[in-house]
């Protein structure tokens, strides 16, 4: 795959693990622990066990509204690989034929509760990848300080405002809520659209606050029932064969209300594409 040099780079060690962690010591400052899937990882905000979360990247592609998607992961290395400054890659490949992609992401250590993204897509199939093509990306609580099972806690953005979902049409199990005019035909239920790809999810205390965003997104997911996990999907199209497509995001938990940790995760996403 063009961009990313994968031969360069080392295979997980404990070693690579205490550099992504020692990055700073700030009260928040995310901690990562690998777990059996390749590509789910353990992060933990601070010292608390409270802050944990499950990284799944990715858990499966949707390239198109007819709901063509495959959960079919290959495996090439089974490794997480150590670039300068303690940021951590990955390489995988899904699918295979008419849609089919490789993808490298690495994740980037920051300051005070911030986890950078960065991702590359290859488009390695026979057809164009649509515009509605996407990565779901899942964050997962793993205390009961995050879970949010009415709806209440859990926010995304529409005509440019918060909302908390259980203002944002029926609540079940599985909640999808399109980017702009981008629409899912298994999404039989009528929804609101969402401005960009935010989600948030408030601490039942009402003092912490963690969010996932993208620099473009197709569709953010809400699983408030069992699953009770968060998505935002990176829009990975339209794309041709052969042709790479590079997206930024940032995973960020602070000590703030989540009007005002909306505020800065915006800030620092459109810092953050214009940086690169």
């Amino acid at each position: 795959m063009e961009g990313l040099d994968n031969s360069r780079f080392d295979i997980i060690s404990k070693d690579i693990i205490q550099e992504f962690n020692a990055f700073s010591n700030d009260d928040f400052s995310p901690r990562i622990t690998p777990a059996e899937d390749p590509f789910k990882l353990i992060i933990q905000f601070g010292p608390s066990d409270s802050n944990e979360f499950t990284l799944w990247f990715p858990e499966l592609a949707i390239f198109d509204q007819d709901s063509v998607r495959s959960n079919y992961l290959e495996y090439p290395g089974k490794e997480w690989y150590l670039a300068v400054g303690g940021s951590i890659f990955v390489f995988g490949v899904i699918g295979s034929g008419d849609y089919a992609l490789e993808f490298n992401y690495a994740l980037k250590p920051a300051a005070n509760g911030k986890i950078e993204i960065m991702l590359e897509v290859k488009n390695t199939g026979k057809k164009i990848l649509p515009a509605y093509s996407q990565l779901a990306i899942c964050l997962s609580p793993e205390s009961d300080t995050f879970s949010d099972k009415s709806g209440n806690n859990t926010c995304i953005v529409v005509n440019e405002s918060l909302l908390a979902i259980s203002t944002a049409g029926n609540v079940d199990n599985f909640n999808h809520y399109p980017v702009g005019r981008l629409t899912d035909i298994r999404d039989l239920q009528e929804r609101v659209s969402v401005s960009n790809g935010y989600v948030s999810r408030e601490s039942k205390n009402g003092k912490l606050s963690c969010s996932m965003m993208w620099d473009k997104s197709a569709r953010v997911d809400v699983n408030p029932g069992g699953l009770d996990c968060i998505h935002s999907h990176p829009s990975i199209g339209p794309l041709k064969p052969g042709s790479m497509i590079v997206r930024y995001g940032l995973i960020f938990l602070d000590e703030t209300s989540i009007h005002d940790h909306y505020e800065n995760v915006l800030e620092f996403i459109n810092d953050l594409g214009a940086d690169k």
